[in-house]
């Protein structure tokens, strides 16, 4: 649906193609100019793929009738962290080399194609869990942008990777056609935050060019861990309290190393030498070369095959083909986990952290600039642009006014409505007479 405005447009657009149609073969209606003249006046939809812990979450026992309830993000059952883990985590099956729900409660990701499960992570908004709500609200001030038409949110299962994510990429590919068509034929601007962005990276390579070029007008990677992180490889050693001031990490440690993506999330070997050791113990050290010796000492030998089964998912060193323009938009200048320093208790004493100077509070640098990297010409994308907006973290980038901004010029979200007066003229030069 679209506002009076807009409405009012495409009537004409169609008044015009009526008239044309009825006129003698000397009145001739030059198709591809006039819809070139539309798309050139008209914004692009824009579609968000979140990150990990990006969308609304619901539980439902499984022992007996109830309601769904909102488990992520609530924080009374984060406060409440046995409580949490026994609903949210996951169980790994040694024999399928797949995760499935526990015994307890079914969990559930609603409102694909809507913004409001990624717009705030919490069903009572508030400060604290905004997340893509500033940048919703930036874009529906034009007309254009409807809520579950023209500006779609693509929630799902962020504890899982993309190999047990298999419904992903198709749904996106219908959303993507759909909001095509909403948006009147206009291309879709698809930004994934975070995760999201590898999930966005999957989904392109396995679509074809032709395809991508009739439907995506560019991909926007935001705070994309290309190369994985080293915070991750901290969390599954010894947890991580979700920034809760009072939690201790290992609380949430159990539900965390039974999420797939975490595992997905491990800094890429290719990034980080053989020689350069990421975690120091009193009995020995580790490289991101030792993961099955890494995931044997902490006893949870099970996140290796996790990190098998999901590591070539997506190789996020090399870019999608058949993407007009890429935009790599991070953070930078904030001090970021680099090397973690057990003096003892490993794996069960938080680690004294050795911070990097440059990265975005979760992602290191190294990871975050893949993109750069990126070759231009046939065996890459056609451009790539990159935003680097120092002195924002890994989250509140998605909030920064600088970010919304150039979001909005990618999308050509401030294109105003055209005058009536130069749509009609150009209905006007779009007819060919012939004597």
């Amino acid at each position: 649906m679209f506002f009076p405005s807009y409405k009012l447009f495409f009537s004409e657009v169609l008044l015009l193609l009526v008239l044309a149609s009825s006129t003698s073969h000397s009145h001739l209606l030059s198709m591809a100019a006039l819809k070139s003249w539309i798309a050139g006046r008209l914004p692009h939809p824009l579609i968000l793929v979140p990150g990990d812990g990006g969308s609304q979450a619901y539980a439902q026992f499984k022992d007996h009738e109830s309601d769904p309830f909102q488990i992520w993000i609530d924080l009374r059952y984060l406060i409440s962290p046995r409580t949490f883990s026994d609903y949210f985590k996951l169980k790994y099956n040694n024999a399928t080399r797949r995760t499935e729900e526990n015994d307890k409660a079914i969990i559930t990701f609603p409102g694909w194609g809507e913004t409001w499960p990624v717009d705030n992570l919490d069903s009572h908004p508030h400060s604290v869990t905004r997340y893509f709500q500033d940048l919703t609200a930036a874009f529906t001030q034009n007309p254009y942008y409807v809520p579950n038409s023209t500006i779609r949110g693509a929630p799902f299962d962020f504890r899982r990777a993309p190999n047990e994510n298999e419904d992903f990429n198709p749904k996106l590919k219908r959303l993507v056609e759909d909001t095509f068509h909403n948006g009147k034929d206009q291309r879709v601007v698809l930004l994934g935050h975070s995760m999201g962005a590898l999930y966005a990276l999957s989904f392109l390579k396995n679509q074809s060019d032709i395809w991508k070029r009739q439907y995506i007008k560019a991909f926007v990677a935001v705070s994309a861990p290309f190369g994985g992180s080293i915070k991750a490889l901290k969390i599954e050693a010894s947890g991580d309290n979700f920034g809760i001031y009072f939690g201790n990490p290992l609380w949430y440690r159990e539900v965390q190393r039974s999420m797939p993506s975490l595992a997905f999330l491990l800094p890429d070997p290719r990034l980080w030498p053989k020689d350069e050791v990421v975690i120091y113990t009193a009995a020995k050290n580790y490289t991101v070369h030792d993961y099955k010796e890494f995931f044997s000492d902490i006893g949870f030998p099970e996140g290796f095959q996790m990190y098998e089964d999901t590591k070539l998912t997506v190789d996020g060193l090399i870019p999608p083909t058949g993407v007009e323009k890429v935009y790599c938009i991070y953070s930078s200048a904030v001090r970021t986990p680099g090397t973690l320093i057990y003096p003892s208790a490993f794996p069960d004493a938080q680690p004294n952290v050795v911070y990097e100077a440059d990265g975005d509070g979760t992602v290191n640098m190294r990871s975050l600039s893949v993109c750069q990297s990126w070759a231009n010409g046939s065996e890459g994308v056609d451009q790539v642009e990159t935003l680097v907006i120092p002195g924002v973290n890994h989250l509140s980038i998605v909030l920064d006014p600088r970010f919304i901004t150039r979001v909005k010029e990618i999308s050509h979200a401030e294109q105003p409505m055209p005058p009536r007066e130069s749509f009609w003229q150009a209905l006007l030069n779009s007819l060919s007479w012939r004597q």
